[in-house]
């Protein structure tokens, strides 16, 4: 009897484990205007003709791993970036985490 609750508490901790990876563990990817927005550095910015546009952020559940929580944190500022007209961004700050997030800083640069 012993045994098979073993057998039946170590199913059901696989299991949960299992959900919870697959919920949370999906990267996203950036599609249309966002996809073209560039990540520089602010050396980049001050050597160039931009213009700022704003901060953004961004936020994500909690992800099978903190890097995919993170990069789905970056992904959702730079889209909210594209959204408001940037067509670069400069990191401000990026918090892994329970709570991932990123902030970033919006500018039109012309190419």
């Amino acid at each position: 009897m012993k045994k098979n609750l073993c057998k039946k508490s170590n199913f059901v901790s696989v299991s949960v484990i299992s959900f919870a990876l697959l919920l949370g563990g999906c990267a996203t990817q950036l599609n249309g205007d966002a996809a073209k927005v560039k990540v520089v550095d602010q050396h980049f910015i001050n050597s160039s003709h931009c213009e700022f546009v704003g901060s953004f952020y961004g936020a994500s559940g909690i992800s099978a791993t903190t890097n995919i929580a993170i990069n789905n944190s970056r992904n959702e500022t730079i889209e909210q970036a594209a959204e408001g007209g940037a067509n670069y961004i400069v990191w401000s700050s990026t918090v892994g985490g329970l709570a991932p997030s990123a902030t970033g800083n919006g500018y039109i640069c012309q190419k």
